[in-house]
């Protein structure tokens, strides 16, 4: 979970997302994506055009759709009301924040 830490770390104040990809539940491959939301600093947007690449590339690779990542920049690594509200069921969501001495979580 490193390579979250330091995406985010890099992108902030902005949050990042992307998609955890892989078999039996096991996380094979992050594939970041675009934050489209208006505000990238207040929320997250995966594009549509987005998540259709990403489910191609897990088809091709043989892998699945296992959930979903994003970073709080500025809050803990926790979902927020909004990010339970827009969850999908069935995905595992996975959130890179700051802890109460600012070190990035997951």
């Amino acid at each position: 979970m490193g390579e979250l830490r330091q995406r985010a770390q890099a992108a902030a104040p902005r949050e990042i997302c992307g998609f955890m990809l892989g078999r039996a539940g096991r996380v094979e491959q992050l594939f970041p994506v675009r934050n489209a939301h208006r505000d990238p600093i207040r929320g997250y947007l995966i594009p549509p055009e987005e998540s259709l690449s990403v489910l191609r590339r897990a088809r091709n690779l043989a892998l699945e759709i296992l959930g979903v990542y994003h970073s709080h920049p500025e809050g803990p690594a926790n979902l927020s009301a909004v990010d339970r509200q827009q969850a999908h069921g069935g995905w595992h969501y996975l959130v890179v924040g700051r802890d109460q001495e600012r070190c990035w979580e997951v």
